[in-house]
């Protein structure tokens, strides 16, 4: 049985010009230390707009995050 394919939701940060994916996201001792890449199949991918909404509302004082339909 095949699963159904989901879109999943990245997050693109508005303010930078390259490496606009996050990556990976880890709590640091001084904040949120964030990685990023360029290319969309390395971005983190969230299960739904929802999260990926909240999640950058919470690092708005690092950029401009946006999510977007990663899609297949």
């Amino acid at each position: 049985m095949e699963l159904a394919r989901k879109n999943m939701i990245i997050l693109t940060n508005g303010s930078r010009m390259q490496s606009t994916f996050i990556r990976n996201i880890t709590v640091g001792i001084n904040g949120f230390d964030i990685s990023y890449c360029s290319d969309v199949k390395f971005a983190m991918t969230f299960s739904s707009y929802a999260v990926a909404n909240h999640i950058a509302n919470c690092l708005q004082s690092y950029g401009s995050f946006h999510p977007m339909d990663r899609g297949y």
